[in-house]
């Protein structure tokens, strides 16, 4: 759909028709049809996703995730939920020093967020999606920072999390990821079949912790 021209932003989506998408090869009327109504069906995202749908520079997913919770403290009303018009507002106020002090943004992030709120066009695309019925929802507890000051380190095959999931929730919870194990690691979360991180962390003496511990930690 990029390449065909029918989509530059995320807002391009809500405004697809089934005349537009039914030309596309393979996609009849039917497909069309379907393709619009599951569209249509997800215009209450949660802020994560659509912080991270909204293409800023530099923003991944695990980025787009604490930049997520920090906004949602920022937003924090009973109803858990904000309109797009109001998370840039929320966004515009925040100086790039202060998007500094969250843990995994340093100054070239900062910059790109503090320009993307301060566009114009940015504005115009968010009051678009705000227009098309777009929510943003955020789960009730908000992270907190439960964690701040510790290092971690992961090895292994988590069950319930992928690994930049783990990463993010840790860093959303004030702690710090590292790939290494040294004397400055904290914990070690051990998943199935770990590596040599393992052996080293036993040598060293660092907390090891399964991912049970680890979501208890963050809970």
């Amino acid at each position: 759909m990029f390449k065909n021209g029918l989509i530059k932003d995320i807002a391009d989506f809500y405004d697809l028709t089934v005349d537009q998408l039914k030309i596309l090869p393979g996609l009849g009327n039917k497909s069309a049809n379907n393709l619009i109504t599951e569209i249509h069906r997800k215009k209450t995202l949660f802020l994560d996703r659509l912080i991270y749908g909204l293409g800023i520079r530099q923003v991944g997913q695990e980025t787009a995730a604490t930049i997520a919770n920090f906004l949602a403290h920022r937003l924090a009303n009973t109803s858990r939920k904000a309109s797009p018009e109001e998370i840039f507002a929320v966004g515009r106020a925040i100086t790039t020093e202060e998007w500094q002090t969250l843990s995994d943004i340093g100054p070239k992030v900062a910059e790109a967020l503090f320009n993307w709120f301060h566009d114009d066009y940015n504005y115009d695309l968010l009051r678009r999606l705000g227009r098309q019925g777009v929510t943003a929802v955020w789960e009730k507890k908000l992270a907190s920072q439960t964690l701040s000051g510790k290092t971690f380190v992961l090895t292994g095959r988590l069950n319930s999390l992928t690994r930049a999931q783990a990463e993010a929730r840790i860093k959303q919870a004030g702690g710090q990821v590292s790939s290494q194990v040294s004397r400055q690691t904290d914990y070690l979360v051990v998943g199935a079949d770990p590596g040599s991180k393992l052996v080293k962390a036993k040598n060293l003496g660092i907390k090891i912790i399964n991912e049970a511990e680890l979501l208890a930690l963050l809970s």
